[in-house]
């Protein structure tokens, strides 16, 4: 099993859309050929975009609801524990970032998918790759029949 790590935006990117690379790896993880993983902090900053306003136009045109989103959330995403001691990590050039590494780096997970620049700019940290969402997707059709 892949285990990737999904920046916020990418997330809601793809759930909010029906084609495009982000509903694609949403499309894996619902198949069950790649795993998601995130934190409490990831989940509560994805829970904070999911009630801004400016969806609200976008939630009653599509008879969908930030309830429905956080649900969908819970069931793609296998949130884990990050220690005291990787907790510590900074990295990135904006501190809210890191997180995402260090849910990589808790999880074992080898791969980051982001469209965030400061993410992007590392493209790497140690042995995890940070990758745009159709990059994954070209990578992952390659290597998967």
């Amino acid at each position: 099993m892949i285990w990737v790590v999904v920046d916020t935006n990418v997330l809601l990117k793809g759930l909010l859309s029906n084609i495009n690379p982000s509903r694609k790896v949403i499309n894996l993880a619902l198949a069950g050929k790649i795993v998601i993983a995130g934190s409490q902090s990831t989940m509560e900053e994805f829970h904070k975009k999911i009630v801004m306003e400016k969806f609200n136009d976008f939630y009653e045109k599509q008879k969908f609801s930030a309830e429905m989103l956080a649900n969908t959330y819970s069931n793609i995403v296998t949130l884990v524990t990050i220690s005291d001691e990787v907790r510590q990590l900074t990295v990135c050039r904006d501190p809210d970032d890191d997180e995402f590494i260090r849910v990589a780096i808790e999880k074992h997970a080898k791969i980051i998918i982001t469209e965030d620049k400061d993410l992007l700019d590392l493209g790497r940290y140690d042995d995890i790759r940070i990758l745009k969402p159709k990059r994954f997707i070209e990578l992952y059709e390659k290597l998967t029949p």
